[in-house]
């Protein structure tokens, strides 16, 4: 008995040696632990991302089902969701056909305990009809459920089923719930990278429009791509942007798809359009029902909008000044998404300061080449313009006029009437110098009451024509009340290109020389310039 006993012993001190070498072993190397002995970081691989079209995320999503029902030895798996009135099948595995040929209410049976109790289930066997989502299948199943949570909410069910008599273990439902997982946070990353890609395209189309905005000089075609890119963006059947700034001399309507014998003449005050320019700094939503009940009219009485319309109005402005509205309409059954509202209102907040700008622009333009009294062109365009047409003049071997002209005894009417009555007096005569010339003539106020008609492709004497055309035209403007307060007469100059004159200066000076001529003469009267 002894000597067993002494080899037991002899066994057990040996185990317990190996034990306490194994265990000082492994001490040392947990402890000598570092980073390098760690997972380095995944990242996926960058060249991937080389344009190609990515995977589609139901198409991946059915594949992890696929998966789910092969780690389980199941006949199929489903999602299922609650819809209206109750469940509805949101994707399948390969191979199966799953689908509700009755309604299955939310809180009915197994699905209903599952899901209003936020629990996993699993039961064998279960009848057919208690599963509801197996069409054809007579035979009872082994069935078990799993809740589909995001953020700690439920909002379906992951379903798999395989024969009846192969009831789901705790490893099974184990499997299932970290199926349940890896599905939300892959159907959480491909919406989320689904929603930055519908955000990138939409920033893509806006850009565009912008950049066609920047690529036009003219501020009136601005509204125009401004409805191209809002229609890019929105399911719209019309568009209209009315702009109205006076301090810039600028009004526009432009319209999109809205017919062009279409009778608008101005912006009432019993329309949603001019609330929303009346109102200023926030656009207006109109869905359809909103737009049924509403009393007024969009845009105007008779618009072709039909009735419960969608319209997004918003107001064109920078700053606090608001100049405009652009409105988008369409079909009473299509709801324009927060997101493109939102989107929509940043672009045309951009696109009104476009408009701001080129409408100043070309207001700027216009008055640094324009007289403020007057409305003619200035000394300074007139400089522009004769050595313009003189170099026309000898490319084409064309003649060239030139009009020298001057209010007769001006510094009276100043001293007699006062300053109004000289400003309209000039306003007048420029009037009446405008009407008399051709439409292809320039008139520039010189300088004070001086007066220049450049007269392109005019030979000498149909110059002098024209000269006297004009004379005669301010001599016969109306006196008295409605009036000019005293009569007013021209002397008039007249030079003419290639004789007696063959450049710019030369032309200038004797068109001067003749109207101070035509002065010495008795004035109202007309000179010709001969040398």
């Amino acid at each position: 008995m002894d000597a067993p006993l002494e080899v037991l012993g002899a066994a057990l001190g040996v185990l317990l040696l190996l034990g306490a070498a194994v265990f000082l072993s492994l001490r040392p190397r947990k402890f000598r632990a570092s980073k390098d002995d760690e997972a380095p970081p995944w990242a996926p691989d960058p060249s991937l991302a080389d344009g190609h079209r990515p995977p589609d995320a139901a198409a991946l999503s059915i594949q992890l089902l696929g998966l789910t029902r092969q780690l389980l030895g199941a006949k199929g798996a489903v999602i299922l969701i609650p819809a209206e009135g109750g469940w509805k099948v949101a994707l399948v595995s390969p191979g199966l056909v799953a689908s509700f040929s009755r309604v299955l209410p939310l809180k009915e049976g197994i699905l209903g305990l599952a899901y209003d109790g936020e629990k996993e289930i699993a039961a064998d066997p279960v009848q057919p009809q208690a599963v509801g989502y197996l069409p054809g299948q007579q035979h009872p199943v082994s069935l078990a459920v799993a809740p589909l949570t995001h953020r700690g909410h439920i909002r379906g069910l992951l379903a798999c089923h395989r024969e009846s008599g192969r009831a789901f273990e705790e490893t099974d439902m184990a499997i299932l719930r970290r199926c349940s997982t890896l599905l939300d946070g892959w159907e959480t990353y491909a919406a989320q990278m689904g929603a930055v890609g519908a955000a990138r395209d939409q920033q893509e189309r806006l850009a565009r429009g912008l950049e066609a905005m920047l690529s036009e000089g003219k501020p009136e075609e601005l509204p125009g791509h401004m409805l191209d890119a809002l229609f890019d963006l929105f399911p719209a059947t019309y568009g209209f942007c009315i702009v109205q700034d006076p301090a810039l001399n600028f009004f526009c309507f432009s319209t999109k798809r809205i017919p062009e014998d279409f009778p608008f003449h101005y912006l009432g005050e019993n329309t949603w359009a001019y609330y929303v320019l009346a109102k200023g700094k926030a656009p207006l939503y109109l869905d359809g029902s909103a737009s049924l009940n509403t009393a007024m009219p969009i845009l105007c009485e008779g618009e072709p909008f039909p009735a419960g319309a969608t319209a997004f109005l918003c107001p064109l402005g920078t700053g606090e000044q608001f100049f405009g509205v652009a409105g988008i309409i369409g079909k009473p059954e299509e709801a324009f998404s927060e997101e493109d509202r939102r989107a929509a209102e940043h672009f045309i907040r951009q696109a009104a300061a476009l408009v701001k700008l080129s409408a100043l622009n070309t207001f700027n333009e216009a008055n640094s080449i324009k007289d403020g009294l007057t409305g003619l062109f200035n000394r300074k365009y007139f400089e522009e313009q004769i050595v313009k047409e003189m170099a026309r003049s000898q490319r084409e071997s064309a003649p060239l006029g030139l009009l020298m002209l001057d209010v007769d005894h001006f510094k009276k009417v100043n001293d007699t009437f006062g300053h109004p009555a000289g400003d309209l007096v000039l306003r007048a005569v420029a009037g009446a110098a405008r009407a008399a010339v051709r439409k292809v003539d320039i008139v520039c106020r010189y300088g004070g009451e001086e007066f220049a008609v450049i007269l392109p492709v005019c030979p000498v004497a149909e110059a002098r024509e024209v000269a006297e055309r004009v004379r005669m035209a301010v001599e016969s403007l109306p006196t008295g009340p409605g009036g000019l307060p005293a009569p007013v007469t021209l002397s008039v100059g007249v030079a003419a290109y290639p004789h007696p004159f063959s450049s710019p200066t030369g032309l200038t000076k004797g068109a001067d020389a003749a109207l101070y001529s035509a002065k010495s003469r008795g004035r109202n009267r007309v000179e010709v310039a001969t040398r």
